[in-house]
């Protein structure tokens, strides 16, 4: 009889294994974590899918990040997948394993490279490493006047001083002791920190979303819903949405909201209060949708910086400004305050427009 009691709680005892796998599950663990204060970001990055460690249980956190590396943990930031191609770069072979995050990199158009080259393996500096993120972020760029606070402002290459800047501007990057070292190298653990001082909060699973943190919010899988919520920093729709849905219900955003994912139909804003709209999607051939956005009744925005994308207003949707300059697709039976188009394009409208 014990024998057979033995057997039942064995049998017990690998079902709850099996049906509860969450919470035998081990947290990944490196045995050179670092005991300072980039560990919390170093945790957050491992946590969120950003960075993976070597194989050997080590995360290399002071080791300098290598272009490859970088077009990893945005493209891993941001969901990025979908056809890309990189054969037009001598140095990057198909089987590597950053060639799938370089190629998105590239489409996503946060990464370039040298001529024919693409130099995945060299240290990325750190004013290469703030523009890539200033892409992926669609951000305004700033001025020198916003560099002025660091003794080496002026050393920012030409190139890179508009996205550097708004980086600064945006409080993402700080510096080190009064300097930036923009032709310095960047650490895994630095960059780590720049991207934890970016988003607060990274939604990698379909579903309702109903409670956030404060901060930049982003959205990196199809299928979310994000109901009631007030997002105090910016929203990114990203890329991983891919030709899926997000939809958003009640949805206050202080800051900006980018919208870099979504098809035909399928990101939605319902009873929403937005200020600057940014439809961002990256289309780089034929077998990519472009973006349609439908703003729901009750929606208000202050303005739409359209790129390639249409949008639908349903009845009582009010848009202050509507800024283009490509061809852009507006219908529906809301109003706009002013459009703004900034370039010859085509833009079909079926919607009221004051001026």
């Amino acid at each position: 009889m014990k024998r057979f009691h033995t057997r039942v709680f064995v049998l017990l005892l690998a079902l709850v294994l099996a049906i509860m796998p969450n919470v035998w599950a081990a947290e990944p663990s490196f045995e050179d974590m670092p005991d300072d204060w980039f560990q919390p970001a170093l945790e957050a990055a491992v946590d969120n899918g950003l960075l993976v460690g070597d194989g050997q249980g080590r995360i290399n956190a002071h080791r300098a990040l290598t272009r490859a590396e970088l077009a990893a943990i945005l493209v891993r930031a941001y969901g990025a997948a979908g056809p890309a191609d990189l054969s037009s770069y001598a140095d990057v072979q198909p089987g590597a394993w950053y060639y799938d995050s370089l190629a998105q990199a590239v489409r996503m158009g946060v990464l370039t490279g040298a001529g024919a080259l693409m130099e995945p393996n060299r240290p990325v500096t750190r004013q290469e490493a703030f523009t890539a993120l200033a892409r992926a972020l669609s951000l305004e760029d700033g001025t020198m006047e916003d560099l002025d606070a660091f003794e080496d402002g002026a050393d920012v290459a030409p190139w890179a001083v508009g996205p550097v800047a708004a980086m600064v501007k945006a409080g993402y990057v700080g510096g080190d002791g009064g300097r930036l070292e923009p032709a310095g190298t960047i650490t895994r653990a630095q960059f780590a920190q720049v991207m934890d001082n970016t988003f607060a909060f990274y939604i990698r699973e379909p579903g309702v979303v109903t409670e956030i943190p404060e901060g930049n919010v982003i959205i990196n899988v199809d299928g979310v819903t994000l109901k009631n919520v007030t997002v105090t920093g910016d929203l990114i729709i990203g890329d991983g949405v891919g030709e899926g849905e997000a939809i958003l219900d009640g949805v206050t955003v202080e800051g900006n909201t980018l919208v870099r994912g979504g098809g035909e139909n399928t990101v939605v804003f319902n009873r929403c209060n937005l200020n600057t709209v940014k439809a961002k999607k990256s289309i780089s051939n034929t077998t990519i949708k472009p973006l349609h956005i439908k703003f729901g009744a009750g929606t208000t925005v202050a303005q739409v910086e359209a790129s390639t994308v249409n949008l639908h207003l349903e009845s009582d949707v009010k848009i202050d400004t509507i800024i283009t300059n490509v061809s852009v697709l507006l219908t529906g039976n809301g109003s706009v305050s002013t459009f703004q188009i900034n370039a010859p394009v085509t833009v079909k409208i079926d919607v009221s427009v004051k001026k």
